[in-house]
């Protein structure tokens, strides 16, 4: 079987890539790996992105040469043989796919986890949808939350199969709603 080398863990906002990336980053660490987080939520041409993957690996780029940038970056990770966790992606996504497209060609063991609503296209990606919670999954998810928000506020379970529906199954969404209907007190 084929080594990835990126992995696009892909879906809308609020489905859960994010939080799906941080528990695998923590299993990852947890078994010895090294691991670099870039979050890029704020970063818009090719210079940003290289600085902040520069940064989080506490090598700050100190020249506007993006060549040279990308040199200490690839040698930094291939060095520490490390995966890079990449979330915020979407506001830059055309300018990251031509970075990581130069970091794998300047690396041979960097490996990419990155959060996207849309493919990458580049030929070593490998793209895992990340689909809305199954709607009864979604309507338990609203129920455990306002119960542990404010145990003494229920949730019909037919009201919150209803509530989950209308926010799409999203979990970010339930939890949005959960926080809310909790706000609301104890039920009537």
């Amino acid at each position: 079987r084929r080594h990835r080398r990126l992995v696009v863990l892909r879906g809308p906002p609020g489905v859960g890539k994010s939080t799906l990336a941080r528990a695998l980053r923590a299993q990852l660490r947890a078994a010895g790996l090294a691991v670099v987080s870039v979050a890029l939520d704020a970063q818009r041409d090719r210079a940003a992105v290289l600085a902040a993957l520069a940064a989080a690996l506490d090598r700050p780029a100190r020249t506007t040469d993006d060549r040279v940038v990308l040199d200490r970056v690839a040698r930094a990770l291939d060095d520490a043989r490390a995966v890079v966790f990449l979330d915020g992606l979407d506001a830059v996504a055309d300018t990251a796919s031509l970075v990581l497209r130069d970091l794998f060609e300047a690396t041979e063991h960097v490996a990419v986890v990155a959060c996207a609503w849309r493919r990458l296209g580049l030929s070593d990606e490998h793209v895992l949808p990340v689909a809305p919670l199954a709607p009864p999954a979604a309507a338990e998810l609203l129920v455990r939350r306002v119960a542990q928000l404010a145990p003494t506020r229920r949730v019909d379970p037919d009201e919150a199969l209803a509530l989950a529906a209308r926010v799409a199954a999203l979990p970010l969404a339930v939890e949005l709603v959960a926080a809310r209907v909790a706000s609301l007190g104890p039920a009537a």
